[in-house]
């Protein structure tokens, strides 16, 4: 405002100069100056004195608007000092300041200078992912949040939370796989000792690189790092995880699957005669889902081996449970349906005594062919996951770059192979393994 008024101050000078120059030469009379000196001086001071007031109203406005955000910030801070950082938002994290220091990484990544400071005078040392050609991108996640990462794929998918996790130390590994058990001689009765081999066999892991993307606002500052780490952290979470339940529950080797064999089609690989395959059971009335009965899930928890029985689980979409498995269950009646009742109102809902574990993957309506809404086993001896540590967080500013918007991409390298599909009994038949499937809609 000061320098508009000198600017206002110069032009009036050089005005009054005309206006007295011209007097001077005789060119205006004494009235055309007197008049000439109130309009040059008047005007000017009436506009620069309205433009002053429409300033100070505008800042007066401004710092009301910045001290509402301050007070409903100062009520934030309030609330989650009082809830000691147990905040929703930050579930998941040991504290606010894990979360704060998590969204420092993200924002390091994004090229933020001041943030890998911060996060350096606090001991975290970033290191780049190897490879990378992106001086402002690609680092790796400290140790310190790969287990939050962890626990939160783990809050949101089952198959993390139920698969062996077996370490990689290189990009593929070897684990061996039992396929059928030793037998028991009594020399003492007569029978003859054998010497025999176990039945095992080498499943390969072949970690590959998985990623995620998500958006955030390029305006972002380290100030809203305690925002950031949560957000982002939950986003990653919850992508990682739906990816790998697919993958993991019903992946049928095609790109979209990211060429991996769930435990689904790795049952129906045993024989495709699904009659004749030991790992399903086959719905005895074809049709709908309402012609599903309790014979059908029965037989189902009936074939598993005896040896997977003690962990086994119920997999299945949220929709099949409630519309199918719970109608069968109060068709039953007595303590089955007692059972369900109870347990549909937790967060642990059962079946037949077995919990039961809602797949998002799994089919929710029933498709047009033949199909496999419905497994039971022990996930722990079916399923490997690989991890192949390393979570890395990189960005782009061109992605979105129409929207003004960062993209954040969150990686890591995993496996997953299924290894219980089947087994193999005493004279080296096939049978069922540790999961098994109910096959529905048998035309």
């Amino acid at each position: 405002m000061a320098d508009l008024i000198k600017e206002k101050l110069k032009e009036i000078d050089e005005k009054v100069d005309a206006i007295i120059d011209s007097k001077v030469k005789g060119l205006a009379s004494n009235k055309e100056v007197t008049d000439g000196l109130k309009e040059a001086i008047g005007f000017e001071f009436e506009k620069m004195a309205e433009e002053a007031e429409k300033k100070i109203t505008e800042t007066t406005n401004q710092v009301v608007e910045m001290e509402k955000g301050m007070t409903e910030l100062r009520k934030q801070i309030k609330t989650l000092i009082a809830s000691n950082g147990s905040h929703e938002m930050y579930k998941g994290f040991k504290s606010i300041e894990q979360a704060e220091n998590f969204g420092l990484v993200a924002l390091a990544s994004l090229g933020n200078t001041d943030a890998a400071k911060t996060l350096k005078d606090r001991g975290f040392d970033l290191v780049k992912a190897m490879g990378d050609d992106n001086a402002s991108g690609n680092y790796l996640v400290p140790d310190e949040f790969y287990p939050v990462l962890l626990a939160m794929i783990e809050k949101y998918g089952v198959l993390r939370s139920e698969a062996k996790i077996w370490p990689m130390s290189s990009a593929s590994v070897q684990a061996p796989v039992l396929m059928g058990g030793m037998t028991v001689y009594c020399p003492a009765a007569g029978s003859s000792v054998s010497t025999q081999d176990l039945t095992m066999r080498q499943a390969t892991l072949v970690a590959l690189k998985w990623m995620a993307y998500t958006l955030i606002n390029n305006e972002l500052t380290e100030d809203a790092a305690i925002a950031i780490g949560p957000i982002i952290a939950n986003e990653m979470a919850r992508a990682f995880a739906r990816q790998e339940d697919a993958c993991g529950f019903v992946g049928d080797g095609t790109k979209t699957y990211f060429n991996i064999k769930g435990l689904r089609q790795k049952i129906y690989e045993v024989n495709a005669t699904v009659g004749s395959n030991p790992g399903f059971n086959v719905q005895g009335t074809a049709g709908a889902w309402s012609a599903i009965d309790a014979d059908d899930l029965l037989g189902t928890a009936g074939i598993l081996p005896e040896w997977a029985e003690d962990n086994a689980k119920w997999y299945c979409n949220k929709r099949f449970y409630y519309t199918v498995m719970l109608s069968v269950a109060l068709g039953l009646g007595g303590a089955n349906a007692t059972e369900m009742i109870n347990s549909i109102a937790t967060k642990d809902p059962t079946f037949l005594g077995s919990p039961a574990r809602f797949v998002s993957a799994m089919p929710s309506t029933k498709p047009a062919a033949d199909h496999c809404p419905l497994l039971f086993g022990d996930l722990y001896q079916a399923v490997i996951l690989g991890d192949r540590r390393g979570f890395e967080i990189a960005q782009s500013k061109e992605v979105a770059f129409d929207t003004d918007q960062l993209a954040v991409r969150g990686s890591q390298r995993i496996a997953i192979q299924v290894v219980g599909e089947q087994s193999k009994d005493e004279d080296g038949n096939d049978t069922a393994g540790a999961a098994v499937g109910f096959w529905a809609d048998i035309a």
